[in-house]
């Protein structure tokens, strides 16, 4: 039942290395809470109330690995390229279940050794070209139930070690035929619950592939 943190309420915890606070009812934490734990290995604020990411809450996690932001009520309003600056050593990123409408690149950019993402449940339309560009060793990607209409041709560059995509219960019709040519090490493609009325062409590129749901 937390509902609030104070600001040095985690004060002179320097040797932290897992935080868990999720299931509580927290709205919003104080931007310098994490100060002082700069060790700080695996954060779990999943099932929350958050709606609010203060400016500067990250910024100390140069060592962070595993972040769990899932069922919460986060905007793109709190997003932006200062979000995640730090988190150069992030392998795992959990925004599943938020308020997301959009993904924008300069928000991913500083994640580059990012190896799991998952966005799945929130009310992303589209994914533009290049938002990918950074993750050059993400392995699974999961954009399952949002109201995905349309995939730029060029929304999957940079993935080429990307070995599970989920673009399941989403509001798709049509995909690129090339739209996987970068994706060289797909092996898992989920696209159920989709409103394709054929087999996408841009599926036979996709040489590795050994699990299709349609």
């Amino acid at each position: 039942n937390l509902n609030v943190m104070d600001d040095q309420a985690l004060g002179n915890l320097h040797s932290l290395l897992h935080l868990n606070m999720a299931h509580n009812r927290l709205v919003a934490l104080p931007s310098d809470l994490l100060k002082e734990t700069k060790y700080l290995q695996e954060l779990d604020l999943h099932n929350n109330t958050l709606s609010v990411l203060a400016p500067g809450l990250l910024s100390d996690l140069q060592h962070l690995l595993v972040l769990n932001l899932s069922r919460n009520e986060i905007t793109n309003d709190w997003l932006n390229p200062q979000t995640f600056e730090s988190l150069v050593r992030l392998v795992a990123l959990d925004l599943s279940h938020n308020r997301l409408i959009r993904l924008e690149g300069a928000v991913l950019n500083p994640l580059t050794s990012l190896q799991i993402l998952d966005l799945s449940h929130n009310r992303i339309h589209s994914l533009n070209g290049n938002t990918f560009l950074s993750q050059v060793n993400l392995h699974s990607l999961k954009v399952s139930h949002n109201i995905i209409q349309e995939v730029n041709n060029d929304a999957l560059l940079g993935l080429s070690v990307l070995s599970s995509l989920n673009f399941g219960f989403n509001r798709l019709e049509r995909l690129s035929e090339s739209l996987f040519d970068n994706c060289s090490s797909l092996v898992d493609l989920y696209l159920q619950g989709n409103m394709f009325r054929q087999v996408p062409q841009a599926i036979r590129r996709i040489k590795l592939l050994k699990t299709l749901d349609l």
